[in-house]
């Protein structure tokens, strides 16, 4: 059967012979133990309350699709974060409330073509093609792909090793590797790097030793297709570089040597200073000093600042150097220093000068003649003139530049009126005439918009050169007030007459909707209609921020405000949470967001222990709670933090206290002999005073808890001592005693035993027993039914005499058992097992681990090993790693392990396993306890097939060496036992 030992019927037979005589021989020990607590009644309102399965007591279980330890707390079941690879490779996990579903990245598809889930059914994410990683087939490999796998075959220069092409690559199996040239050839004075490879056409240059330089020859040595090295030939010679070489304007800072790492330094000449660059130089392994960078630059101030209005003027840049300042065109000096010196720290002194730009003001008046001009005064604006009405020009020039002093050029111009000149002009008429020379008339009529009303319509230009009245008298048309628009202003300069126009602008709040926002005054007399119409501003609602609360009065005119405030549990985070309606009817935007107030993990205090862990809500208002650490009391105060507002974690007033029992108490007519402090787990030892006998009682008073002393019990009487009845009292066998009896030897002795035992790595566990043992033996014997890795204290009295003795015994752990293991048969994309937490008799100390071991070579495996490496360590020979450890504390109740699904578990990687080969997957429990380790180990053979799960051979052994029990589980199985040095190949 593969080669593996059957186990002889006579070995099975006796094991459960030695079984039974053990069970047996504990039921000679009456044992009084103290009445446990009620586990029930501590029990989690969300658990339920159920017997253990191998009736060791009670147990407390969260409900389905929560977890917790049952007692202090039952939580929802979050698979997505209990394991982050839960759905496997390439996938996104989704929790629902009591089960979850998975999704495939992008670039992946689900072998099952269903959108949604659950790894449960074979359901895996399946790369499109292996050849992508182009490291799959190795150096020199070159893959192939196909529908479902791939192989590989070797390129030009490579062969393949251990197998034949095509081949897949595994660990131990076929690869390509190229001819290696083996150790590299020894050069006088030459050294070589390491070289990363010797294979076929690698290349290693050799570089002469520390103090030599290469002077002749080849440095290359290549691998040759014989496996040769081909070269070198360089020859070393020791380095000199002479003497360093000179850096421009710098002073060389030599001690004048020049081997190999001398150096040398340079230091910038007075009035020079450093712009940059090395300013040391080492002779190199060339035999050259290497290149001193150093820059040494006369002290340069750099171009002067530039000042408003002023253009800067210089030479040069160097200390000492002037800048002058000057005004540029269309400016003038308006006071202050117009120059600049370089100082001798590389920068300008300040120039105060200040260039203000010319204005020339309004341009003059010229007698008789009016100014054109657009309203400028700066540098060259130019201001024309005319003769006025009844004059004109007789010379000069007619317009006048603003000048670089702020004055405006003369103007030379000269108007001379004419005879009558032009006739007199009357309001809301027009003149007609033919010349202004005298006898020459002028005929008025009224102008469009006008009406006669009375007057001598013409005028004649007298001999005295002026026109006689004309009284015509002509009334301008008006139109009277412009109509009112409503929610509107009129923009007008009051003027009603014919063609007056008035503009309406619609106030502030109002938009303007019509087509026509003017009117003019007609012929008629009349305005002219218009069809503006305003119309009120209004914003829409606010628009709603995400986990913000809207603060607004309803209003939504141009100008209304509204605030947000972020909800409870979340902060603003930004530079505005207000919008405001503008007058385009449109609120403004804001900038920021509310996010979650988060408060990290809780602070660490000293003595203090959060009780907390990576599921535990950190959002604003959430609480963790704080424990004493071991060795400390709550002395007052709340233990309790919440995650405030603004962020932070409220510190908690907890106050813990190193337990203190005080002095140990005395005890009558005895004397302490020993105590080790007052702290918790202080130990103080008693003995009778001389005179006194002890009869009976624990001589220790032990430091509790409850920063009381567990007082001792010893009874020392003052009678007259007496031969002892008890004496030589020894321990073999870890849990068995003998005693020599002095005793009327025709009656038999009672003896009352009191033992009670400790675990120093198990808070709160205590055993006590107290019975009678009767016996008419010289040296009693009583083999003991104790806990594994407990301290006892023995007590045994003569109940004939009261005389007693005492001893202590430790004992240690005990083989951890062997945990209720399921293999599925079913073919799934990774093989995994289900295994339920056994119940732990040697306390919160075991260790689950999971070991994969190939099975390709004989497998040589010590279930009680302490040296198995992780997956990147592992030995190639051996091909036996560590892919995940877990504390017993840490563990479920019940734990479905998939093997090879790429996870870390603290520095173990579960690597993912080769369909091509087969494999042993091993259980170990191990508790180990003061240099003392017991384990407990379950193989699963996997063998070749088309899938992982195949053939199951599943082997129970123990740590010690004796086999504890057989299980055949469901499959094409069978058995055998596994010492604990046994070839299990």
């Amino acid at each position: 059967m593969n080669g593996v030992p059957e186990l002889p019927r006579s070995a099975g037979a006796a094991t459960a012979v030695l079984l039974l005589l053990a069970s047996l021989q504990v039921q000679k020990v009456q044992m009084l133990i103290t009445t446990p607590p009620d586990i029930c009644a501590t029990c989690h309102e969300n658990a339920t309350c159920s017997e253990k399965e191998d009736g060791s007591g009670k147990i407390c279980i969260c409900m389905y699709g929560l977890i917790g330890n049952g007692r202090t707390y039952c939580q929802d079941k979050d698979e997505c974060k209990i394991s982050s690879l839960i759905c496997g490779e390439h996938t996104v996990c989704h929790n629902t409330y009591g089960s979850f579903y998975c999704t495939c990245l992008d670039g992946y598809r689900p072998s099952s073509n269903t959108e949604l889930f659950i790894p449960n059914d074979g359901t895996h994410c399946e790369d499109i093609n292996e050849c992508d990683n182009q490291e799959i087939c190795g150096d020199g490999g070159f893959c192939h792909n196909f529908n479902g796998s791939y192989n590989c075959t070797c390129q030009e220069g490579y062969s393949v090793q251990n197998g034949s092409e095509p081949f897949i690559r595994h660990v131990g199996g076929p690869y390509c590797r190229a001819v290696d040239c083996g150790m590299l050839p020894i050069v006088k004075d030459a050294v070589a790097p390491v070289a990363s490879t010797t294979t076929y056409k690698s290349a290693v240059r050799y570089t002469c030793q520390k103090g030599t330089v290469w002077k002749s020859g080849n440095n290359t040595a290549i691998c040759m297709a014989t496996g040769m090295w081909g070269g070198p030939t360089l020859v070393c010679k020791e380095i000199d570089c002479g003497r360093p070489p000179a850096v421009a304007h710098a002073t060389i800072v030599w001690t004048n040597g020049s081997r190999l790492g001398s150096v040398a330094h340079y230091q910038c000449n007075p009035g020079y200073h450093s712009v940059g660059g090395r300013n040391y130089s080492m002779c190199g392994l060339h035999g050259l000093w290497e290149e001193a960078s150093l820059s040494c630059n006369e002290m340069d101030c750099g171009p002067p600042a530039v000042h408003p209005g002023a253009t800067a003027w210089w030479n040069s840049t160097r200390p000492g150097s002037l800048a002058i300042y000057q005004c540029m065109r269309g400016h003038y000096e308006a006071g202050g220093k117009n120059f600049s010196t370089c100082l001798t720290n590389g920068s300008w002194d300040n120039a105060s000068l200040l260039c203000k730009e010319i204005d020339c003001g309004p341009p003059p008046s010229v007698l008789h003649a009016s100014v054109v001009w657009t309203n400028g005064s700066r540098l060259d604006s130019v201001a024309h003139y005319q003769c006025s009405f009844g004059y004109h020009s007789i010379g000069g020039r007619a317009y006048s530049k603003c000048g670089m002093r702020g004055i405006w050029d003369e103007v030379s111009l000269s108007c001379n009126e004419t005879n009558c000149g032009p006739p007199a002009v009357h309001p809301g008429t027009t003149t007609w005439w033919n010349n202004t020379r005298p006898g020459s008339v002028a005929i008025y009529q009224c102008i469009r918009g006008h009406s006669v009303v009375g007057g001598k319509n013409f005028s004649t230009c007298l001999t005295n050169g002026s026109w006689d009245n004309a009284s015509l008298l002509c009334k301008e048309m008006d139109c009277g007030p412009p109509p009112v628009v409503s929610h509107a202003s009129a923009i007008w300069d009051g003027s009603t007459r014919l063609g007056s126009v008035v503009f309406y602008e619609c106030k502030e709040g109002f938009r303007h909707v019509g087509e026509r926002n003017f009117t003019v005054c007609t012929v008629d007399g009349d305005w002219e209609n218009i069809s503006l119409v305003c119309e009120e501003i209004y914003c829409k609602v606010p628009h709603l921020i995400q986990n913000a609360n809207l603060l607004w009065d309803g209003s939504r005119h141009p100008g209304s405000l509204a605030s947000y405030q972020c909800k409870e549990g979340f902060y603003f985070k930004g530079s505005k949470n207000f919008s405001i309606c503008n007058l385009r009817g449109i609120w403004d935007s804001i900038s920021g967001e509310c996010k979650e107030i988060d408060c990290g993990p809780p602070p660490s205090l000293p003595n203090i222990t959060p009780l907390w862990n990576d599921t535990l809500d950190l959002r604003y208002g959430a609480v963790v709670y704080y424990r004493c650490t071991e060795g400390f009391y709550h002395a007052g105060g709340d233990n309790f933090s919440m995650c405030a507002a603004n962020g932070l974690w409220q510190m908690t007033s907890l106050l813990c206290k190193e337990i203190d029992c005080g002095i140990a108490p005395s005890l009558a007519n005895a004397a302490m002999t020993a105590s080790n402090g007052t702290v918790l787990g202080s130990v103080a030892h008693y003995q009778c005073n001389e005179g006194f006998i002890n009869m009976g009682g624990t001589n220790v008073s032990i430091c509790t808890g409850q920063g009381k002393w567990l007082l001792a019990t010893l009874i020392c009487d003052g009678i007259k001592e007496a031969s002892p009845v008890i004496s030589d009292l020894v321990i073999f066998d870890e849990k068995c005693i003998k005693w020599n009896a002095q005793r009327d030897r025709r009656a038999n002795e009672t003896y009352k035993l009191h033992l009670k035992g400790l675990r120093v790595y198990q808070e709160g566990f205590l055993e006590e027993i107290v019975t009678n043992f009767t016996s008419s033996e010289d040296s009693p014997e009583l083999c003991l039914n104790l806990h594994p890795g407990t301290n006892y204290s023995l007590h045994i009295t003569a109940l004939s005499t009261g005389i007693s003795t005492q001893a202590f015994l430790s004992t240690e752990i005990g083989d951890p058992g062997v945990p209720e293991i399921v293999f599925p048969i079913a073919e799934d994309p990774l093989p995994s097992f289900t295994f339920r937490k056994m119940a732990d008799i040697n306390g919160p100390i075991s260790l689950y681990q999971v070991i994969v071991a190939s099975q390709d070579r004989s497998l040589d495996f010590d279930c009680g090993s302490h040296n198995i490496p992780n997956f990147y360590s592992q030995d190639e020979n051996e091909q036996i790693y560590l892919a995940a450890e877990f504390h017993a504390e840490d563990l479920s109740e019940e734990v479905v392990f998939l093997i090879g699904d790429r996870r870390f578990f603290g520095e173990y990687y579960n690597a993912p396993l080769d369909k091509s080969r087969a494999y042993v997957i091993i259980l170990r429990v191990i508790s180990e306890w003061k240099q003392v380790q017991k384990q407990s180990c379950v193989f699963w053979v996997q063998t070749k097939g088309p899938s992982y799960t195949t053939q199951h051979i599943t082997i129970l052994a123990v740590g010690s060496g004796v086999l504890v029990a057989f299980f055949v589980f469901l499959g094409n199985s069978f058995v055998w036992y596994c010492g604990k040095k046994y070839p299990c190949g």
